[in-house]
């Protein structure tokens, strides 16, 4: 095998130390900086990333918070409006009370003038009929008398 012949040992050698010289020297100044400057790019592209995130991250969390303060007062102005609404509609009701009330009062009030009209009409009609019975009754009780007597 040439390989272990102890005379070619100096140019085997050789040839590795250039090869691997080459091979080093290529690394070292092609592949390695091109490596280096893809995972620079990567870090600052990753790092960019993050800081994007956290801004956003920031925001979300202020928008959130503008939104759960609008949302309370969204419910504070929806109460309050129910309430208004409540009370406008109490205070309908209670006019609307207060108007059947009058419609009832003026109704009972003519109704009871009616009753009063007709029960001093009633009265008149008995009083008048008491008193020709009463005429006819002395009528008859003088002719009995007369007879009588």
């Amino acid at each position: 095998m040439p390989q272990l012949d102890v005379s070619t040992f100096s140019s085997q050698i050789f040839w590795v130390l250039v090869g691997f010289s080459l091979v080093y020297i290529f690394m070292s100044t092609v592949v390695t900086p091109a490596l280096k400057e893809t995972l620079d790019n990567r870090v600052a592209h990753i790092e960019g990333m993050l800081k994007e995130a956290e801004k956003l991250k920031s925001e979300a969390e202020k928008l959130e918070h503008e939104a759960f303060v609008a949302y309370e007062n969204a419910q504070i102005q929806a109460a309050a409006e129910e309430e208004k609404l409540v009370e406008n509609f109490r205070q309908h009701s209670i006019e609307e009370k207060e108007k059947l009330y009058d419609m009832f009062e003026e109704e009972t009030r003519k109704e009871s003038e009616a009753l009063t009209e007709s029960s001093k009409k009633a009265f008149a009609a008995i009083s008048s009929d008491m008193d020709e019975l009463v005429a006819y009754a002395m009528d008859k009780v003088s002719c009995s008398m007369e007879k009588v007597s």
